[in-house]
């Protein structure tokens, strides 16, 4: 079981497996019997599989979330789902580095995947965003790919080392659960970057290569917010405060 935390799922599992042979031969002679399996191990085990569950399921619910303000905010579908398919090459690159440097996952560092949702599709609309607004501005393909990366690629650079390092601090706690999450969580951060300038620009030369600017989608930008904010600062402020 991927979900196992020490080794005991399929030993569990038989068990059960047996316990409902007895229970349901026995249950003529019995009414009523119920034999159920307990102890450490198992209560570990179903701990495990229960988050499993509830994670894969928020995962799940935050993706098709995230796609749904991607398509309002990009008022399309393609560039929605190039971002998409990049944060789902993220976390593959990112289950495939936990894998590799943890080994396993425990009933905390299991979470990471909704953080990585969160804060992995930041740098993909960053970097579309930046992109959009230079082919607008009538930069052929190539040029407004490369222009993006030397921008806002700085930006995502910077935002995904400081976030790195922020869950690295989790290293020194001596909980080994919180520990492996900020080691996982850490290492998704920087590889959801590392797409965003390997991956994602890949994309859109292959998506775009053939489109003509005037039917790019302009990105909801909303002026009139901008121009409050910066007319009326003070109040601004206050309502964030």
């Amino acid at each position: 079981q991927n979900d196992d935390l020490n080794g005991n799922g399929k030993v569990i599992n038989r068990l059960r497996e047996h316990i409902a042979i007895v229970q349901a031969a026995r249950a003529a002679d019995y009414p009523g019997l119920k034999i159920s399996l307990t102890g450490i191990p198992a209560l570990e085990y179903d701990e495990m599989h229960s988050t499993s569950v509830d994670m894969r399921s928020a995962g799940i619910v935050a993706f098709f979330l995230v796609g749904a303000m991607l398509l309002l905010t990009f008022r399309g579908v393609r560039h929605p789902m190039l971002a998409l398919l990049t944060l789902i090459v993220s976390l593959a690159w990112t289950f495939g580095a936990a894998t590799l440097v943890v080994g396993h996952l425990n009933i905390i560092s299991v979470c990471f995947s909704i953080f990585l949702i969160g804060l992995g599709i930041d740098y993909s609309v960053s970097f579309i965003n930046g992109y959009l607004a230079l082919r607008h501005d009538l930069y052929e393909l190539p040029d407004a790919l490369r222009e993006t990366a030397e921008t806002t690629g700085k930006g995502i650079l910077t935002s995904a080392v400081i976030t790195a390092l922020a869950f690295s601090t989790a290293l020194v706690t001596g909980f080994p659960g919180l520990a492996e999450l900020g080691l996982i969580s850490g290492m998704g951060v920087l590889l959801c970057a590392l797409a965003t300038f390997i991956f994602l620009p890949a994309l859109i030369a292959l998506s775009d290569a053939e489109v003509e600017i005037e039917t790019l989608p302009k990105p909801f930008s909303a002026p009139g917010l901008r121009k409050l904010v910066v007319a009326r600062p003070i109040i601004s402020v206050s309502v964030a405060a």
